[in-house]
């Protein structure tokens, strides 16, 4: 990208009106081959992202972290440009969270436990990551572009929005939509890459490959704790405090069981039984190193089979395949769910 065309993109990113957002000074930063690291995994997704198009291409790519302390990630156009910018100190923390985990008895099966730390860290930045691309290439962005052309598309995972969606509903099912598009290919990953199982296991972070789907479920779902745990008081929670979030976790496993289902079917009878293992211990691990003086949190995340729960899925489905679906199809550039 052209020095200039940056500068463009860097001084409409600092005038984002409600939140605008500031380029970190990477040069600064002592951890830099970290997120050369980072980099390159989001270099990758969009590298990947190519082979899968149903439409052409025409937009360019940008990517930065934010000068900004919260566990968060930002999807926005500029022009003919996509841009995902990720909080710096959301990766600090996730990075913080399983080195205290990793500190642990949790899968005591590896011994290089920083080899294990990187690999978690790494699995809930490529949701993180992939949750945005999600945006783009679902066509969430350039659907509402010339209906609102005066204002600017922006979507990010703390619900901040330059355009206000239509309801409720929509904002939901926009949500789970980039939530199915990074669980789909994140998940697909572990599943279907021998490259990684093979090394893997040559380094003794796996023993065989239902290790690579509980770290999966582990970090995805430690994600999903980290960013609710930045909103509420992790010590007071109540059901509707975590409605949504619980709502987007059940969601994704949902994924994964479908996925197990159709690509490898001979893995069910095993992942049914390591998915409710890992959910749970996830929620202990997170609920031990945060050191809450409640059980609350565990009683309530683990009612993801909760009848509201299921009712409500199934509502914004319905919106989603009747309502919105035909509004992004002329803008996907991916296929949707």
């Amino acid at each position: 990208m052209k020095y200039l065309e940056e500068y463009f993109i860097k001084r409409f990113l600092k005038n984002l009106p409600y939140d605008p957002i500031s380029i970190l000074n990477e040069n600064k930063q002592t951890d830099r081959s970290l997120l050369t690291g980072y980099k390159n995994i989001v270099t990758t997704i969009q590298q990947v992202s190519q082979k899968s198009l149903v439409r052409e291409n025409h937009q360019g790519f940008y990517f930065a972290f934010a000068d900004d302390k919260r566990l968060n990630g930002t999807a926005t156009i500029y022009k003919n440009t996509d841009i995902i910018v990720v909080n710096y100190g959301g990766i600090t923390k996730i990075h913080q969270y399983f080195r205290a985990a990793c500190n642990s008895s949790l899968f005591p099966w590896v011994t290089n436990r920083q080899l294990l730390c990187d690999f978690l860290s790494g699995l809930a930045f490529d949701f993180l990551i992939s949750h945005e691309f999600g945006h783009h290439y679902n066509g969430h962005l350039l659907f509402r572009k010339p209906q609102k052309a005066n204002l600017i598309s922006r979507m990010d995972m703390l619900g901040t929005t330059t355009i206000p969606y239509e309801s409720a509903l929509e904002r939901k099912a926009i949500e789970m939509d980039a939530d199915s598009y990074a669980s789909t290919n994140t998940f697909l990953k572990q599943l279907r890459n021998p490259t990684v199982l093979k090394m893997g296991i040559e380094n003794g972070l796996f023993r065989d490959q239902y290790d690579q789907l509980r770290y999966w479920i582990f970090a995805t779902h430690s994600f999903f704790l980290l960013f609710a745990a930045q909103m509420v008081d992790i010590n007071s929670i109540h059901y509707e405090n975590y409605y949504n979030r619980t709502l987007r976790q059940a969601h994704n496993l949902d994924i994964s069981a479908n996925l197990i289902d159709i690509f490898s079917p001979h893995l069910k009878t095993n992942f049914n039984q390591i998915m409710d293992e890992i959910f749970q211990l996830t929620e202990t691990t997170f609920h031990n190193i945060h050191n809450s003086d409640s059980d609350e949190r565990i009683r309530e995340v683990l009612s993801v089979t909760d009848k509201r729960v299921i009712e409500h899925i199934k509502e914004v489905d319905n919106y989603y395949y009747k309502v919105l679906k035909p509004k992004l199809i002329p803008f996907a550039r991916h296929k949707l769910a």
